[in-house]
């Protein structure tokens, strides 16, 4: 589990993990521009409203280094917002709302190739669209 907020982490072991906390191996207090996952390593790695806080070049360069970290047949999630068209910042958390197509092009130039993609269902259309999408 990777967080760059301590707090964070904490919590997540101690309320949200509860009985499961013993199944996370390790625990990296980082930021994911930074992060260099072990190689060959993990057979999921999930980003989960994560990717909308690193710019273009930070994601594409993290995908990277999380695909050297995958073990055969391993797989890549991210769960994000995306923008209905182009790109949106938003101003009160800083993040960027990246369209779909923007969103691929990005895993592609990392050297994944997309598996499937999921809408998430149930959301008001008046909210942004979350979209799940697995690599490899």
């Amino acid at each position: 589990m990777l967080d760059m907020m301590e707090e964070f982490i904490l919590h997540a072991h101690e309320v949200y993990l509860g009985d499961y906390a013993d199944r996370v191996e390790a625990y990296y207090l980082y930021n994911l521009q930074e992060f260099s996952p072990p190689t060959k390593r993990y057979d999921v790695i999930w980003l989960q409203w994560v990717a909308c806080h690193l710019t273009d070049k930070d994601l594409m360069e993290f995908l990277m280094r999380a695909k050297q970290s995958l073990r055969p047949n391993g797989v890549i999630f991210i769960k994000d917002n995306m923008a209905r068209q182009g790109c949106k910042l938003d101003p009160i958390d800083s993040s960027i709302i990246r369209h779909l197509d923007i969103m691929k092009n990005i895993i592609q130039t990392a050297g994944l190739t997309i598996l499937d993609m999921e809408k998430q269902e149930g959301f008001p259309e008046a909210i942004v669209p979350v979209w799940m999408i697995a690599m490899r």
